[in-house]
This record gives C-alpha cells, sequence and structure tokens, in this order.
C-alpha cells in the first residue's frame, strides 16, 4: 500500500498545484502563469514515472516511447524554471538569441534521442529498451547502431546537461534575485512585504529538487523498476519539494510586475532641455526641490509612515522619483531604503532619551517598522551594533 502511494503522490501533488494554478490562471501573475507551463512538464515527467511501475515488465512496447517523451518534459522544465526568474525579476536584457541558449541544447538531445529510436524502427527499440533495462543500463545487445547512440546519447551526457543546465539556472536565478531586492529597496522603505522571502524559499526548494531529479538520471531505469524502500524515500522527498516550491510560487506573486504598477505616479515629468546630452552629467536641476524634500522629511516626517513609497515623497515634494533619486544619491549618498531606515533608527534614539522604558515593539511601532526583527536589523546596519548593545552604552 505504502509503495503505491508514494510512488504515486509526486504526479498527484504535480496535478493538484497545476489544475489550482490553471483555475487562477486570469489573477495570477506573468509568471506564475509561465509556471503553470513548469509544473505541468514535471507532471509528465511523474506521470512517466508512474507508468514505469504499472507496466507489465514483459511489455517493452511503450519504454522507449515514454524514454523520448520524459527526455523532452526532464531537459525543458529547467528552461522553462529560468524564464519564471527572468518574469519575476522583470530581466529585459536577454534577447531572443541569449535566451535560445537555455532551449537548444536540450531540444537538440531530445530529438536526436527521438530520432535515433524512429531511426532504429519498433522491433530494434523495444529489443535494446528492454537490454537496458534488464541489465541495469548497461547495453550488451550487439547492435553497432546503438551502441554509437548509447555512446553519445547515454545517462551520462544526459546528467552532464542537467547538471550545466541547473548550474546556470541557479547562478542566474540568485544573481536576478539580488539585483531586484537593490531594486527595491531603491524605491520601498520597506521591501519584507514584497514576497521576497517566497523567492528565496522557492528558489532553494528548486535546488533541492534538481539534486533529486540529478539523483535520478544518474540511477537510470533501476529506480523505476526494482523496488527498494529507497524509492519510497525518494518519491515522499520528491512530492514535498514540489508542495513547497510551488506553495511558495503561489504566494511570491508580488514581481516586477508589481512594481511597475506601485511606481507610477499622477505627478508631472519636469522636461529636460532639448539640447541634453545623456552622456554627460545630468544637470542639478533637483537641487531646486531639496529644500521642500527637507521640510517633508524633517519638519512632516513622513519617515514614520509604514510602506513608505519613493512616489510617495516624490508626490509630496511635488516633482518625480528620478530628481528623488539624484537628491538621495548626489546629496546623501545612498539609497532611499538606507536613508528612511537611518531617518527611523534617528528617531528610535531620540524616543529613548525621551522614554527610557520604550520597548523594541513600541519603537518598531511609531518608528514606521513592519515588525521588530526588521528594526533590530536596521539599528545595527546604521549605529554598527545591536539595539540592546546600544541600550547598555547609554544607561
Amino acid at each position: 500500500m505504502l509503495k503505491h502511494i508514494t510512488i504515486q503522490l509526486p504526479l498527484l501533488v504535480s496535478l493538484f498545484w497545476g489544475v489550482l494554478f490553471l483555475t487562477n490562471r486570469k489573477v495570477n501573475t506573468r509568471s506564475q502563469n509561465i509556471w503553470t507551463g513548469v509544473i505541468a512538464l514535471i507532471a509528465v515527467t511523474m506521470g512517466v514515472a508512474v507508468f514505469y511501475w504499472y507496466m507489465e515488465r514483459d511489455d517493452y512496447s511503450l519504454y522507449y516511447k515514454l524514454d523520448i517523451v520524459e527526455t523532452y518534459s526532464t531537459l525543458l522544465f529547467i528552461p522553462a524554471i529560468f524564464l519564471y526568474f527572468r518574469e519575476v525579476t522583470g530581466d529585459k536584457s536577454w534577447s531572443a538569441l541569449k535566451i535560445s541558449l537555455f532551449f537548444v541544447p536540450p531540444l537538440l538531445f531530445a530529438t536526436a534521442n527521438a530520432i535515433g529510436f524512429l531511426y532504429a524502427g519498433e522491433a530494434q527499440a523495444v529489443r535494446f529498451m528492454k537490454d537496458v533495462v534488464e541489465n541495469n543500463g548497461q547495453v550488451v545487445f550487439d547492435n553497432p547502431f546503438f551502441y554509437q547512440m548509447r555512446f553519445f546519447i547515454s545517462e551520462y551526457t544526459y546528467s552532464l546537461l542537467l547538471g550545466l543546465q541547473a548550474v546556470s539556472l541557479l547562478v542566474y536565478a540568485v544573481y536576478r534575485l539580488l539585483l531586484y531586492r537593490r531594486h527595491l529597496r531603491d524605491f520601498f522603505s520597506n521591501i519584507n512585504d514584497k514576497g521576497l522571502r517566497h523567492h528565496w524559499m522557492a528558489l532553494g526548494g528548486i535546488f533541492v529538487f534538481l539534486v533529486l531529479t540529478f539523483w535520478a538520471a544518474e540511477s537510470g531505469y533501476v529506480l523505476y523498476v526494482t523496488y527498494h524502500y529507497v524509492v519510497s524515500v525518494f518519491m515522499l522527498l520528491y512530492a514535498g519539494t514540489l508542495y513547497f516550491i510551488c506553495y511558495h510560487v503561489s504566494y511570491g506573486s508580488y514581481t516586477s510586475e508589481k512594481v511597475s504598477e506601485h511606481l507610477v505616479v499622477d505627478v508631472e515629468e519636469p522636461q529636460e532641455p532639448q539640447e541634453q546630452n545623456p552622456d554627460e552629467e545630468h544637470p542639478k536641476t533637483y537641487l531646486k526641490f531639496l529644500p521642500r524634500f527637507n521640510q517633508v522629511i524633517d519638519e512632516e516626517q513622513i519617515f514614520l509612515q509604514k510602506n513608505l513609497r519613493l512616489d510617495d515623497v516624490a508626490a509630496l515634494v511635488g516633482t518625480n522619483r528620478t530628481y528623488i533619486s539624484h537628491i538621495l544619491k548626489d546629496e546623501y549618498h545612498c539609497t532611499f531604503w538606507e536613508f528612511i531606515n537611518h531617518k527611523r533608527i534617528e528617531y528610535a534614539k531620540e524616543e529613548m532619551l525621551r522614554n527610557p522604558d520604550s520597548t523594541v515593539e513600541r519603537l518598531t511601532e511609531i518608528c514606521g517598522f513592519s515588525h521588530g526583527t526588521a528594526f533590530s536589523r536596521a539599528f545595527r546596519q546604521c549605529e554598527g551594533i545591536t539595539f540592546k548593545e546600544w541600550q547598555k552604552e547609554l544607561q
């Protein structure tokens, strides 16, 4: 009973999330709709695994056909995940040619595998797959064509391609998420509610999923033919990891798409001089807004508002976020996030001097932080010591 449940569980989990994402496609973000395609490819791979288990062992007529399907679905889901993170982080720097570098190698490999089987014919392909399965992946069938095919299109080249794809994907995703976080900090004083945790958790789950996939590729057909308790453990890990990833993808709805919507403001954009050369240093036109900026910050204390955005400050100053960014960069030498947190921490220190009994919870609330952890982290970044250490020095 346990054997049958564990074998089918990854397929059931992928189908569950696939249907859920498909049902919500009209309200999903573009990245979540791309993930629907990812989970569809994974469901195909999981479905092939189930077929391997429940097919008659003496009937190998479907084995090579399933091998063709599984090769396509497994090698293509990693490029599809690349498209997901590209959409999440709003990466527009890749041309169609560069994007094809993620898709062409797996397509060529899978197509070569399919052509090899089709060229050999039904009878030869069935005999070959029977030989591979019953000999734990070792080819003993004396057919020169299949020897050559197995040399170029083997589990080793398959695993190598998977490994290269996985490393490329992980490097790209980490790099883009770091840039995305920096971009958010340029415009928002609080990024804790911007879905970054869900994006990072999803990436962590994808890393585990890729390790499991690589393990499956290395184990070859034995994993799906000879039952062992390790198979149940493997399938449970696969199902749990899939659920974990999809859960965080479903909650990671704050993407670059949402950032673009939130950064739209109804203030007139100042006109730059027509003759200005974009390669030259920008004129300090923004300086005329500096007095009003300082008034909004120091007198109106707008930095105490929760979820403050760069556009909120720009609207109060009467300009656009570009000029506010120039003020922060050229006059204060920091990002919006760093500037607001510094002002909040200074206010918190003044409040402690006025009311020494103030707690972290109270300071978090009045200073505009979303929670105590954000306050403590910002305090350490601004002061170089923890809040408790500063309190001891104050006493």
